[in-house]
């Protein structure tokens, strides 16, 4: 019983001292991964830093044997050395066909016996980086002078060749600066002798480049300024600059004068170590002034001989500057004036030419059509491409019309401006001809009339509606009660012969008379409208939303161009929705075989703008206005007459224009809060 217990004792402890060890080594294998994970990250950061590696080919009979690629080959080329070993010619692969020359007469140099020199080439790294590479091969040889192997240096100076093509650009761009330079430009060292010159120097002083390096400044100095150059090298060493004039004698004797702009270089302890020196010719001005001086000293000569004549002269002089001063002085007070009219006309002032370029005076055409004055000046935009094309011909015909009569115009198109907005312009210009006839430009002013053309709209909008309700009413009226009697008439005739077909035509076409009475009546009646502050993007993709099962059954796809920046509306969103509910299926039903439809919102000063625009294969409608009319047959919605009218009675707009092979429906609201609509 005592050795079953004491066997038991010995199992436990040795437990414990199994746990303690497990423990130990659970701690000790932690310590070892953390330390191995430690080197590793030293290793990657070691290999990543590494630009080259060495490789060695062994030469047998005077050819390669066998090449063995050190560890390091994979920093450089993205390739182990086990790839390399595996393909003998992936080396050779590696490199671009167009260096593949050099790298053969290398090793046929190191091959031969002699030492050849290093060269640089590129290299198609694994990841398909190409990089610059410098190849450095060393031979060796045995006890008998035969060439056993040869070892090879690579290393990666991409970064070498970026900055040395980076340097060389530079230096090109300043070597063109400075050969194609208007003024000569010079440099010195600390002695003032002559270490560059441009060519614009060597060609205001005759002499060449070599003939000018090396020599010293003073030696070209005209003799007259020797001494006052001496004075600014002195003034240069003390640390002064400035500008001055000084004249040199050129290589053919001439006298050339030059004004300068020195620039000294210093070193840490305030030395001067050179100078540079901008030139400036400065030789037809001055020549200005001595003839200006000579002609001065003749005039003097003549004052002492004829004293009387010169001052009636100097009489008719002064009256004469007092005149020109007079004239100048009104001059820049017309083109005040005529600055001041111009930037504050509300028109905008242009000059045209007969390729529709235009020039304009201020930058109000901006705040018109978005592009800036300068787009224009500088001929990167014509007016013709900011004209809608449908308007375009009948804005030539206009101008064909002027050359025929006293050349003056006047002229209303469409333009869309710069951020998509449709304005009705007015041009008034007058064509200017030279003595031969033909045009050498057109001065002309802009107005901005689309509020004028809206409230065009709106207002014959509103009096083809007060003269459509008071014939409606005298038509129902005076129709109705006839319309009555013959129905009655009809039916008693029924009655006593209901074998007469004739009868139920009467009544058939009585009912539809009655119908077309009662659409007339409704279209005119007024709408109960519920106006409040609503979002008009916000209605209009709710409006596509709403009817994207029957689109997409149609093929209809809506193209939604919304300003994100449009104000708010106070009008009935119930309504608006039912406005844009019969434009969106209105276009539907004029694209058979489906298509886009373009859902455009801007707005002007005044108004918001919503543009329908869908393509039509049906020709333009000549009569628009007939579009807006209640007599046409149909459900219980009357479509376009029904917008027009919903429309019109919250104080909107609804208007139709054609483009090329498409149909536009612009509906307009006004921005100003109506709460007068109840």
């Amino acid at each position: 019983m005592k050795d079953e217990n004491k066997s038991k004792k010995q199992l436990i402890g040795e437990l414990d001292r199994l746990r303690q060890r497990h423990t130990q080594l659970e701690t000790d294998s932690k310590g070892v991964a953390a330390a191995l994970s430690e080197s590793e990250k030293r290793y990657r950061r070691i290999t990543e830093a590494i630009t080259d590696y060495i490789f060695t080919v062994k030469v047998a009979d005077g050819h390669p044997a066998e090449t063995h690629h050190g560890p390091t080959c994979e920093a450089v080329t993205g390739y182990t050395a086990e790839e390399f070993n595996a393909d003998p010619f992936l080396w050779i692969r590696m490199v671009p066909a167009e260096d593949q020359d050099i790298i053969r007469a290398q090793a046929s140099e190191a091959l031969s016996g002699h030492d050849p020199e290093p060269i640089e080439h590129r290299i198609i790294r694994k990841d398909g980086q190409i990089r610059w590479v410098s190849n450095s091969l060393v031979p060796t040889s045995d006890g008998q002078g035969n060439l056993v192997s040869y070892d090879g240096l690579l290393r990666d100076i991409t970064n070498r060749k970026i900055a040395e093509e980076t340097l060389r650009e530079s230096e090109e761009r300043y070597r063109h600066l400075v050969e194609t330079m208007n003024e000569g430009l010079a440099m010195a060292d600390q002695d003032y002798v002559f270490t560059f010159v441009n060519e614009r120097l060597c060609e205001m002083l005759g002499y060449s480049r070599e003939e000018m390096l090396g020599r010293h400044i003073v030696e070209l100095v005209h003799e007259d300024y020797k001494d006052f150059m001496q004075d600014q090298v002195a003034r240069r060493q003390r640390g002064e600059a400035r500008s001055y004039e000084i004249d040199w004698r050129a290589k053919d004797g001439q006298r050339v004068y030059t004004l300068i702009s020195p620039k000294g270089f210093y070193d840490a302890n305030g030395q001067l170590t050179g100078s540079l020196g901008v030139l400036t010719d400065i030789t037809d001005r001055k020549r200005a002034e001595e003839a200006l001086q000579k002609a001065h000293a003749e005039l003097e000569l003549r004052v002492q001989e004829r004293t009387a004549e010169l001052l009636q002269t100097n009489e008719q002089l002064k009256r004469e500057i007092e005149d020109r001063k007079r004239i100048e002085q009104e001059l820049r007070e017309s083109e005040t004036r005529y600055r001041l009219l111009i930037n504050n006309m509300p028109s905008i002032v242009y000059r045209g030419y007969k390729d529709w370029s235009v020039d304009f005076m201020d930058e109000k055409v901006r705040s018109l059509t978005g592009y800036s004055m300068e787009e224009f000046n500088s001929r990167k935009k014509k007016w013709s491409e900011v004209i809608i094309g449908s308007d375009l011909e009948t804005a030539k015909k206009a101008f064909i019309q002027a050359l025929k009569t006293n050349k003056s115009y006047v002229r209303e198109y469409r333009i869309e401006t710069k951020g998509g907005e449709i304005l009705w312009i007015q041009e008034r210009g007058q064509i200017v001809c030279d003595k031969d006839g033909e045009i050498e430009y057109v001065s002309g002013v802009f107005f901005d009339v689309t509020e004028r053309k809206q409230l065009q709209k709106a207002i014959v909008q509103r009096e083809k509606l007060n003269t459509l309700g008071a014939i409606a009413a005298e038509v129902a009226h005076e129709i109705r009660n006839p319309l009555v009697s013959l129905g009655g008439f009809a039916r008693r005739l029924q009655k006593k012969f209901p074998d007469m077909t004739e009868c139920d035509v009467i009544l058939q076409q009585s009912q539809r008379l009655e119908k077309i009475l009662s659409r007339i009546r409704n279209y005119l009646h007024p709408v109960e409208i519920h106006p409040q502050e609503c979002s008009v993007n916000s209605i209009i993709t709710d409006s596509v939303g709403l009817l994207s099962p029957e689109t997409e059954i149609r093929g209809l796809r809506c193209q939604l161009n919304l300003n994100p920046d449009l104000s708010d509306v106070y009008t009935d969103p119930d309504i608006l929705t039912q406005i844009f509910v019969n434009l969106i299926l209105n276009a539907a039903e004029a694209m058979d075989n489906g298509g886009v439809l373009s859902i455009r919102t801007f707005e002007s000063e005044q108004d918001l703008y919503i543009e329908f625009k869908n393509p039509s294969s049906e020709p333009a409608v000549k009569h628009p206005e007939l579009l807006f009319m209640p007599f046409a047959e149909g459900g219980e919605s009357i479509g376009l007459p029904l917008c027009y009218r919903l429309l019109r009675n919250m104080g909107g707009l609804l208007s139709y224009a054609s483009e090329i092979d498409h149909m536009v429906f612009t509906v307009s609201l006004p921005k100003s809060v109506r709460r007068d609509l109840q």
